[in-house]
């Protein structure tokens, strides 16, 4: 998967076109693509071995120097976004600005912004830990050749997800993340078998990952249990296997179980050396009425950082935060 970012005039098209004249499938993106547009084709695996123009990368950048309000909710970025991640995508910004007398009038965003909207491109990317490489067209004429390699490299870097993925149960996420958050099972509302896709919990874990400033490409999302949506069954060893061969393959500093169930895992962290912390499940927060996040976001906070390991215990309509290493 290749997804292609930058201004108008940058050079974008010019190079998609040119990925699909070596039989890159071609899709483009402009302001008005809906969150379907991203998420079917994204769970059906069908932007493999894809050039994306534009994605949905480009909202957060064009957002601000429109000065518009974000498109998205936050759920649903964070859904795409993840998901994309776990493609182990090749992205490129173009970082070309045309010339103002080349550039067309009616371009939706202003020639005075092209400057600011790379800028805010950088900032995005760098400020979630998300691998980017430049390509600026005035200076230099995109070689194809290393794109394509580079691409197939890093797709065959995730040859063992596609299968988990397509059995209904793979991870979302980087591929190189420093954090693997480890839930329970798929819930129903999981209906593109995205873990923490919808339902209560999902948009409390987007709440948490925007209040403590998560960088999305350092987490990888999974669950224990590697069943079906909607499934009641207990972890088995073969749940016990698909985990280890998760946490080989992603190399995290550390795991975090969020729930009971899930400290199951410890036997598989423990096994390959990973620091692991447990913190409650939200599911628990939202049955006992807990709405006020904050307090759970800075222990998330401290344990992604490796401060300290701590595990959050709801009691309530409060939350008594206990200190418990595993």
């Amino acid at each position: 998967m290749i997804i292609l970012l930058g201004g108008e005039g940058s050079g974008k098209t010019t190079l998609a076109d040119k990925l699909a004249s070596v039989g890159y499938a071609k899709y483009h993106f402009t302001k008005d693509s809906q969150y379907k547009d991203y998420l079917e084709p994204l769970s059906k695996l069908d932007f493999m071995h894809a050039v994306m123009d534009r994605f949905i990368y480009c909202e957060y950048p064009y957002h601000i120097c429109m000065n518009r309000p974000f498109k998205y909710s936050l759920k649903e970025f964070h859904n795409v976004i993840l998901l994309s991640l776990a493609y182990n995508p090749l992205i490129i910004l173009m970082t070309h600005i045309p010339k103002a007398e080349e550039y067309a009038t009616d371009q939706y965003l202003p020639y005075n912004k092209l400057q600011q909207c790379i800028q805010l491109y950088k900032i995005f990317l760098k400020g979630n830990n998300i691998p980017f490489v430049e390509i600026d067209y005035g200076l230099n004429v995109p070689d194809i050749d290393w794109i394509i390699k580079e691409e197939r490299k890093l797709c065959s870097e995730i040859d063992w997800w596609i299968p988990m993925w397509k059995l209904g149960y793979g991870m979302v996420g980087s591929h190189h993340p420093k954090v693997v958050l480890v839930a329970e099972r798929l819930g129903n509302y999981n209906v593109n078998e995205i873990p923490f896709q919808e339902g209560p919990t999902a948009y409390m874990l987007s709440d948490v990952l925007d209040m403590s400033s998560t960088p999305l490409g350092s987490i990888a999302i999974t669950n224990l249990i590697k069943a079906k949506r909607g499934s009641v069954r207990a972890v088995n060893d073969s749940d016990l296997k698909f985990l280890e061969l998760e946490l080989i393959h992603l190399k995290p500093e550390r795991v975090i179980c969020m729930g009971s169930v899930a400290k199951g895992a410890i036997v598989v962290t423990q096994k390959l050396g990973i620091e692991t912390r447990q913190i409650v499940h939200l599911g628990h927060l939202n049955y006992q009425g807990v709405h006020d996040l904050a307090p759970y976001a800075r222990q998330w906070k401290n344990a992604f950082e490796g401060n300290v390991t701590l595990q959050i215990t709801p009691k309530g309509v409060n939350v008594n935060i206990k200190d418990k290493i595993l």
